[in-house]
């Protein structure tokens, strides 16, 4: 089918709206059943520049499947109230949160 010039992005977070998907819905290994359907699979941490580098370099290297890059995250990396925290899925922090986080994550210029 001339697929090899698919690339799909998975953010592989463990967690959903109502907690972690294992406890809710464990999808077994995720690589092994894109590999299934024929996809050349890459995991890279998806937090790490240079593991995303590496995973796109390998896309170069890849002929005749389409790729999916499977990205382990940790949801609200870095800031200390939200991360591995499901309940972020679809929650605003206030105006006292926001700033935190914005310390936190050690950001010194704010864009309205």
């Amino acid at each position: 089918h001339k697929l090899d010039n698919l690339i799909v992005i998975v953010d592989l977070n463990h967690l959903c709206i109502l907690g972690r998907t294992k406890d809710l819905l464990d999808q077994g290994d995720l690589g092994e059943k894109w590999k299934s359907f024929g996809w050349h699979v890459e995991y890279v941490d998806g937090h790490s520049y240079k593991s995303l580098m590496g995973g796109f370099d390998s896309i170069n290297k890849t002929k005749g499947k389409p790729i999916v890059l499977i990205a382990e995250t940790v949801k609200g990396k870095g800031i200390s109230f939200m991360e591995g925290q499901s309940q972020w899925h679809n929650r605003m922090p206030d105006d006292a949160q926001l700033l935190q986080a914005i310390k936190e994550l050690e950001i010194n210029t704010i864009i309205d």
